[in-house]
C-alpha cells in the first residue's frame, strides 16, 4: 500500500488502531474526530475487528478495515496511509485531553529540530488494585512530570507523534515505527517530552486478563524485536527476562514515588506489580526462545 495522494497535506493526522468493539472506543474516537475536523486534519481507523462506521467516509475521517490483523499490524497500514505533516498515535482504550490536537500541533511547531515528541500518560482505573499496578508497570516514566525516564525508556503508543520526515511512505515492518523508529531517534536526541500533551488510560481487565495481557504483551515485543534488531538475540531477551520481576517492580516504584501526589498506597501494590513482572519475564523468555506465538494476536 502507498499513501494516498493528496493536493496538500492536512497538517495532522492521527492514526486510530482497534481490535475490541465498545462503547468506549466509540466515544473516544468521537472525541479525536472532532478535535482533528477543527484543525483541518485527517483521522485514520484502522480496524482488526470489523465494527460499524461511526457516520460516512470523508476527507477527515478514513476507515480502513484489516480483520484479523494485530495492533502491530493495525499501527503499521496506518502509517502508510496516513497524510498529515504530523502523524500522531493513541491507543483505542484512551481518552485524549480537550487539547490534545492542538498541543500536539504547538508543541511540532515550536521544536521543528525534534522529529518525535512524546506526551504524558495519567490512569483512568484507579479503583482496583490490579488496576493501578497494571497501569505503573508499563506507564510509570509516563506520568506528568516527564522527567528521568529509565536508560531503556520506550514512549508509549498511547501518546506520541512524529514529523512526516521520519515516516515511511510504504506499510513498514508490524513494530518498525514503534522500536525501530523510536530507538533511532532517541539515539540521535531528536525526541521531546511534553507533559502539556496527555491522554488518560483506560483499563480494566480483572486479575487473570491483567496477567495474561502482560505475558502477551512482552512475549509479542521479545518476538518482534528478534526479527527487527540484529543486536537483540535469544541471549539479551532471555537476561532481561531473568532480571525483569525484580527490577522492573522497583524501577517503576522509585519512578513514581518522584511525582507529585503519587507516593500514597504504593506499598499495596507491590505484590501485584511483582505478579505481572513474572508474567512477563515469562512472556519475554518464550518470545527469545520460541518467537511470538499467537501473542500478537492475544494481546489488548
Amino acid at each position: 500500500m502507498t499513501r494516498p495522494k493528496a493536493s496538500a497535506r492536512p497538517p495532522i493526522s492521527v492514526v486510530f488502531a482497534t481490535r475490541q468493539p465498545s462503547a468506549h472506543v466509540g466515544s473516544h474516537l468521537q472525541t479525536i474526530e472532532e478535535q482533528v475536523r477543527a484543525v483541518g486534519g485527517e483521522v485514520v481507523v484502522v480496524d482488526g475487528c470489523g465494527q460499524a462506521l461511526p457516520g460516512e467516509p470523508d476527507d477527515v475521517l478514513s476507515w480502513v478495515k484489516s480483520p484479523g490483523s494485530d495492533v502491530y499490524e493495525l499501527r503499521a497500514l496506518g502509517a502508510a496511509r496516513a497524510r498529515g505533516d504530523v502523524v500522531a498515535y493513541t491507543e483505542d482504550h484512551c481518552a485524549v485531553a480537550p487539547d490534545w490536537c492542538e498541543r500536539i500541533l504547538r508543541a511540532h511547531r515550536e521544536r521543528p529540530d525534534v522529529e518525535m515528541i512524546a506526551g504524558a500518560v495519567v490512569n483512568g482505573s484507579e479503583e482496583r488494585v490490579i488496576d493501578r499496578a497494571n497501569f505503573l508497570m508499563v506507564h510509570a516514566a509516563n506520568l506528568p512530570p516527564l522527567r528521568d525516564t529509565p536508560d531503556d525508556w520506550v514512549p508509549s503508543s498511547a501518546n506520541v507523534s512524529f514529523k512526516r520526515a521520519v515516516m515511511p511512505d510504504r506499510v513498514p515492518e508490524p513494530g518498525w515505527v514503534e522500536y525501530v523508529l523510536t530507538a533511532e531517534l532517541i539515539h540521535s536526541g531528536r525526541v521531546m517530552l511534553d507533559d502539556r500533551i496527555r491522554v488518560t488510560h483506560v483499563q480494566s481487565y480483572g486479575v487473570f486478563g491483567t496477567v495474561m495481557n502482560h505475558y502477551h504483551a512482552a512475549r509479542s515485543v521479545a518476538g518482534l524485536l528478534r526479527v527487527l534488531s540484529p543486536t537483540v538475540g535469544r541471549r539479551v531477551l532471555a537476561r532481561a527476562a531473568l532480571a525483569f520481576p525484580y527490577r522492573q517492580p522497583r524501577r517503576a516504584l522509585r519512578t513514581v514515588r518522584r511525582k507529585p501526589g503519587c507516593g500514597p498506597g504504593l506499598g499495596r501494590l507491590l505484590v501485584p506489580m511483582i505478579v505481572l513482572a513474572g508474567s512477563a519475564a515469562i512472556g519475554l523468555f518464550m518470545g527469545a526462545v520460541a518467537g511470538v506465538g499467537a501473542s500478537r494476536q492475544r494481546l489488548r
